[in-house]
């Protein structure tokens, strides 16, 4: 079975739908022991477009905003006017997170350099190491700072999934090789089963 899921932008926001039975499905597959790897496989980066739907907004706090875009500038006064560096998106995404699975280097920087915690997790999980690793906008020179700074390699989100399975399900194979010449294990496994 294929599923389509169909994301299109929306007053700054990311929309995404899909049909009914295509959530039937993921539950199906997530609920099954018996089923083969490549299904299981199926069902993980089903899991991982569904993330990418309700993560890839716009925050509307201006200090996220701002490091999400790349505004290291106006990140750096707001941190100075007091805003703390933790501050919670949503979906519990730091200005970290957004910077760099956006691939904002020098607000990375910036933010690391003012205390930024490298392993703060979403609610679901997840690290800026993950998001760095399995972005559309993905940077070594990001990677390598959050790994210099700190950021657990190995880390996994809720589900047991790990930075290394995360850029191997994107098709981000150059986070991959950098991540395993980093130092990340190979051998994890997800909650799922699926290996990384």
């Amino acid at each position: 079975m294929n599923i389509h899921v169909a994301c299109t932008p929306l007053h700054g926001w990311l929309q995404c739908e899909m049909p009914d039975t295509a959530h039937q499905h993921y539950r199906m597959i997530q609920n099954t022991h018996t089923v083969g790897l490549h299904m299981r496989m199926q069902a993980f980066a089903f899991a991982l477009v569904l993330s990418a739907c309700t993560s890839g907004y716009l925050p509307s706090d201006p200090f996220l905003n701002a490091a999400r875009n790349g505004q290291t500038n106006k990140v750096t006064r707001y941190l100075d006017q007091g805003v703390d560096i933790n501050l919670r998106g949503e979906y519990g995404e730091t200005a970290l997170m957004f910077a760099a699975s956006h691939g904002r280097l020098d607000t990375v920087r910036a933010l690391l350099s003012k205390g930024a915690d490298v392993n703060a997790k979403n609610q679901n999980g997840g690290t800026a190491l993950m998001g760095a690793c399995s972005s559309r906008f993905f940077s070594a020179a990001v990677v390598s700072e959050l790994l210099d700074n700190g950021a657990d390699i190995n880390a996994r989100a809720s589900d047991g999934v790990t930075a290394l399975m995360l850029a191997v399900l994107a098709n981000r194979l150059d986070a991959a090789e950098l991540l395993i010449a980093r130092g990340a294990h190979v051998n994890l496994k997800a909650d799922n089963g699926a290996k990384d």
